[in-house]
């Protein structure tokens, strides 16, 4: 699996040994990931981008932890997790990763939504070992990519797919102090596959499936408040894209606009204007995967790339 970052200090962008003229940012290879996975999603942590879990190029679901240190542009992995999952959310706090819920079948052997899981599993980066209480489990099994967003020493875990929606609005909150679970607002927009990120106070919610379409809507929830707001919507509707803020503005990469469609836009939302405007697209169209920013460079890792090909078509591809 290839890894391209996307990074906003240049003009130029690096296509297959070719230099094309832009002003919209670079795109550069890296090191590839150490296994070919889709259908999960990354989180950082001093620097290292950390991986859990996800679908191999066969449908099998990986218990691995990869972690990928853009410094010296080098992978390894981590101690393999208690619990296999995909589907699931990531957030990194106070030194630990937690990998929130998650689907714990392969794709296509049950009907249950591949059964969600209320899943909480914790990795001390310190130590390289994972915890697995039972009695810290989500309120409700989540799945679909469930957006885990850290802010202020918490956990905010939102929409997906729970026990009862295909399209979540569920809102929950865990406190890895008190090891204890709240509720606040629920989402406007039910969603599941949507990507979340912060963006100043604001927790990001970003495109995903509604009950019969891809959405553009991108949605904040201020924690201070406990109220959501509404941003401008995105000009490419799509489900699982990457997304991450470079320099203060949003960045949201490919996605799915349906199933034959796996997107290349590159679009930027900029807070202070309230616009979109379009940048230099990914150079492997793609969905399936997440945004990982490490100083002024969003990476974007893996995920599924070819629109002709069944779900497990998982890329190693560079375009």
């Amino acid at each position: 699996m290839k890894t391209c970052i996307y990074t906003l200090i240049g003009s130029i962008i690096l296509l297959t040994n070719q230099l094309y003229a832009q002003s919209s940012g670079i795109w550069i290879t890296r090191a590839p990931e150490p296994e070919t996975v889709q259908e999960t999603v990354p989180t950082v942590l001093g620097g290292k981008i950390y991986f859990a879990g996800g679908i191999d190029s066969n449908g099998i679901v990986t218990n691995t932890l990869r972690i990928y240190t853009p410094a010296t542009n080098t992978w390894k992995f981590g101690a393999t997790m208690p619990k296999r999952v995909h589907h699931n959310g990531i957030a990194a706090v106070n030194g630990k990763i937690y990998v929130v819920g998650g689907y714990s079948t392969k794709p296509g052997t049950d009907s249950a939504d591949y059964n969600c899981t209320t899943y909480l599993q914790v990795y001390d980066t310190s130590s390289n070992t994972w915890t697995w209480n039972p009695s810290d489990s989500l309120p409700v099994a989540r799945g679909g990519y469930d957006v885990a967003l850290p802010f202020n020493g918490k956990i905010y875990i939102l929409g997906g797919i729970d026990a009862i929606n295909n399209g979540s609005p569920r809102n929950d909150i865990y406190d890895p102090v008190s090891k204890s679970w709240t509720t606040g607002a629920n989402l406007p927009t039910p969603r599941d596959h949507p990507e979340g990120t912060v963006l100043d106070s604001l927790l990001l919610i970003v495109g995903g499936q509604g009950p019969d379409s891809n959405l553009a809507t991108v949605e904040g929830y201020s924690p201070a408040t406990n109220r959501w707001y509404t941003l401008p919507p995105m000009p490419t509707g799509r489900h699982a894209p990457a997304v991450g803020v470079v320099k203060g503005k949003l960045y949201v990469i490919g996605g799915e606009g349906n199933r034959q469609t796996f997107s290349q836009a590159n679009e930027e939302y900029d807070p202070a204007a309230r616009t979109w405007r379009e940048m230099a697209p990914d150079p492997l169209p793609r969905s399936h995967t997440g945004g990982a920013v490490v100083g002024d460079t969003l990476f974007v890792i893996g995920g599924s790339g070819d629109s002709t090909v069944p779900p497990f078509n998982t890329t190693n591809v560079n375009h």
